[in-house]
């Protein structure tokens, strides 16, 4: 018997809205604007007479889409706004409110900075913010800071795997960078927000002071307070080698069984008439100021949002449909921040939540045990399940990896979460009072102990961890149109459902050949540089090759390449400073000591941190091409340029990685 699936309408309605942010962020038009007040009123019209029409539905449904298409396009359009020319070439007074902490690198510390104003000048803008900690103190959240300072575009920064961190960002609504010149004032106002986070700072302070192991203080940060950067790689390793990386971030799994433990504490609420509302009032509350206190991350905002719509739905006693629901919260979200729906934590969210929504249900249908116990573990069984087909084309797509072991360990993991969460509130409850029990101190460390060493166990076994998996945006995109085809086949039971799957597979197997015959197809060559320290990848003749004194240091880089790149194994050699690619000698100077005419280059690399007599290249008659780190000072950087420019040499300035 076959089954016709009903498209929830705010399911199309967001569906239409994210393609609209899409296009909008990609095509720059401000002029679409104009045409949505005539669609709303095409749309109205077709409504009032639509039993007069003959296709009305096909008419309306059409006029939607459009309508929210529009309506996506322009909300992202601000990401388009042409800054004063004036602004970018000279160094402009602006008043800015830092929005976000983030985390430093070795000479700076870096903020997102909300601008509203430049030059007296009311203009709101999105920037990074790097600040040299030597110099100055570290800002705190939504401090308003005035200063001097030039606005600078972000700069392309490509990394292994093409990993492009000026897209990143630009993904994110950041266009632009600042670089200070003088800070004239910072003003730290104190807000309820900056309560909250004292209130945390406080209570990450007493967990410090406590009797709880290093590992019972850092988990217990990560799960209730958001707080992950005491966390040692070696646990994140373990738990993102097993699928269970999602235990350790504040997400959907861990608000609602926040909210399901406060709906239960505050149940005696519902036998009286006056106060049977209270206790879903209370959750949302709760919940929306929990996520504050923890930080407004779209997992966290996306979870609590979603849940308020749950409780809201209890609270006036609708049935709603549970994935209108989740299109809700998506829906405003987005209209929130557009720029959400790149995120990838964002997506990960919604695309586990759809498809437990989708194929849990499935699942249960073909077999389920009567057994209560059996049943419990048999529903985390599923529930991961489902969850993974969600999450595993874009977990491809953007980690290259697939944890074989990923049920097993939620098995354990999702149990003892409930245990551990339970526990923890309690620990954050008494520290309210100064207070820590010993009894529950140990119970905590002894949990923690024996599930990291669990993980670690399972971690170990690396055949069932699938790495350097290379996935293209095209695999992606037949991967999500395949999961929904699956879905629409294994819930109406029609077969040209499968036959389009069947398709799609043969599609999806055709560009994963196509791709890795094209990735081996034209000769490569990359160099990088950390410290003082450089690896050279190069492939010729559909070899690759991976030239380094230290090559520990340069696997992630490795690791990236081989995901991008389609390889299975690379050939190591010792470093040099010879090359030949493309019938051209490539020469990388990393001493002072290396006499350039000796070796005739066409193209010469010099690392960063090399001083080097440049007047010797005039000698060279060969050479073409001239890349050099952009650590060099500015004043030599001018007399490079010029020095090259008058001998027609091409030169470029890189950061840390070079593919050419």
């Amino acid at each position: 018997m076959t089954k016709r699936f009903e498209i929830p309408p705010l399911l199309s309605i967001t569906f239409f809205l994210a393609l609209g942010i899409i296009l909008g962020y990609f095509i720059e038009n401000s002029k679409i604007i104009y045409f949505i007040m005539p669609l709303v009123v095409f749309q109205l019209v077709v409504f009032y007479f639509r039993k007069k029409i003959q296709n009305f539905i096909y008419i309306f449904y059409i006029t939607n889409a459009f309508i929210f298409i529009s309506l996506g396009f322009v909300s992202i359009q601000k990401y388009h706004q042409k800054l004063d020319k004036n602004w970018l070439s000279h160094t402009n007074y602006i008043k800015a409110k830092v929005t976000n902490v983030l985390k430093p690198n070795d000479f700076n510390n870096r903020y997102e900075l909300d601008i509203f104003d430049i030059n007296n000048n009311n203009q709101k803008l999105k920037v990074i913010f790097n600040l040299d900690k030597r110099k100055h103190a570290l800002l705190k959240e939504n401090a308003i800071i005035f200063l001097y300072a030039k606005l600078i575009e972000l700069p392309d920064n490509y990394d292994f795997g093409y990993f492009n961190y000026k897209n990143y960002l630009n993904k994110k609504g950041f266009k632009y960078q600042l670089y200070v010149n003088q800070i004239i004032k910072v003003e730290e106002t104190q807000t309820f927000y900056d309560n909250l986070l004292n209130f945390k700072s406080d209570l990450i302070y007493f967990i410090n002071q406590s009797a709880l192991n290093n590992h019972a203080k850092n988990i217990i940060q990560a799960l209730l307070l958001g707080e992950r950067t005491h966390l040692e790689d070696e646990v994140k390793v373990s738990f993102s080698n097993t699928g269970i990386i999602h235990i350790l971030a504040i997400s959907g799994l861990h608000i609602g069984l926040i909210s399901t433990m406060l709906l239960w504490l505050l149940s005696p609420l519902k036998r009286h008439a006056k106060t049977k509302n209270f206790p879903y009032i209370i959750a949302i509350l709760s919940l929306w100021v929990y996520a504050v206190l923890v930080g407004f991350s779209p997992s966290v905002v996306r979870a609590v949002t979603m849940f308020s719509f749950i409780n809201i739905g209890l609270l006036i006693k609708r049935e709603s449909s549970i994935i209108n629901t989740i299109a809700a919260s998506m829906f405003i979200l987005l209209i929130y921040n557009p720029f959400y729906i790149f995120d990838v934590g964002f997506q990960l969210s919604y695309g586990a939540v759809f498809a437990i929504v989708l194929f849990y249900p499935i699942f249960k249908k073909w077999y389920y045990p009567q057994n209560k116990l059996v049943k419990f573990f048999y529903d985390i069984l599923l529930v991961s399940l489902a969850a993974q087909i969600g999450v595993l084309p874009l977990s491809l797509y953007y980690f290259h990896q697939l944890p074989g072991l990923f049920l097993i360990a939620n098995l354990v993991a999702i149990p003892l979460l409930t245990v551990l969460l339970t526990l923890g509130f309690l620990f954050i409850f008494l520290a309210l009072f100064a207070v820590e029990w010993s009894l529950l101190t140990n119970l905590f460390n002894t949990i923690i102990n024996y599930f990291i060493n669990y993980v670690k166990f399972l971690s170990g076994f690396d055949q069932f961890l699938w790495q350097n998996v290379h996935f293209s945006s095209t695999n992606l995109l037949i991967s999500i149109i395949l999961v929904v085809s699956l879905y629409m086949y294994a819930y109406s039971k029609k077969m040209i459902y499968l036959r389009n799957s069947l398709i799609l597979i043969l599609c999806f197997q055709f560009v994963f050949i196509y791709n890795k015959q094209q990735s081996l197809s034209q000769d490569q060559f990359i160099v990088s540089q950390k410290g003082k320290d450089i690896a050279v990848f190069q492939l010729k003749d559909k070899q690759w090759h991976f030239f380094a004194n230290n090559p520990k240091l340069f696997l992630k880089e490795k690791q990236s390449l081989m995901a991008s790149q389609h390889v299975k194994q690379i050939e190591e050699h010792p470093f040099r400073n010879f090359y030949v690619h493309k019938n051209q000698n490539t020469l990388i100077i990393n001493s002072q000591n290396i006499d350039i005419n000796q070796f005739q280059p066409e193209i010469i690399f010099i690392s960063k941190n090399t001083y080097y007599n440049f007047e010797r290249f005039l000698k060279n008659n060969q050479l073409k091409k001239v890349f050099l780190s952009k650590s060099h000072n500015l004043s030599l950087s001018k007399k490079i340029e010029n020095l090259f420019n008058k001998r027609k040499i091409s030169i470029y300035w890189v950061n840390k990685t070079i593919n050419f």
